[in-house]
């Protein structure tokens, strides 16, 4: 479940602004970290470094961690950051789920 919260916490710096901006000045990974855990995304050091490393498939030191996010965000876009990491990580998922297509599609075959 951490790998997740790594990837929405991407998705949730990907798409505010604000947010984006704000970590932009905090250089270190475990700043990041408890910015995350007080927005409610839990994760290490460790396992963020492990999610960077598995979508670059180099090793990613924590002390190198920051800088290779910035680098692999600025070379293939924010959105395709963010579609990468969800496929590989949850699925592919991109949009809310919503629960009522279900009991809707449920009522056209009766």
């Amino acid at each position: 479940m951490s790998k997740e919260n790594v990837v929405l916490f991407s998705r949730a710096v990907n798409t505010k602004p604000e947010l984006y901006e704000s970590l932009r000045n905090i250089p270190t990974l475990q700043d990041w970290v408890q910015v995350a855990e007080f927005a409610g995304f839990e994760f290490t050091a460790d396992e963020f470094c492990s999610v960077l490393s598995e979508i670059t498939r180099m090793e990613i030191a924590p002390e190198k961690a920051i800088t290779g996010y910035f680098s692999i965000r600025d070379a293939i876009g924010a959105g395709e950051l963010t579609k990468r990491l969800e496929q590989t990580f949850i699925g592919g998922v991109s949009r809310p789920h919503n629960p009522l297509w279900f009991l809707v599609d449920r009522t056209r075959g009766e």
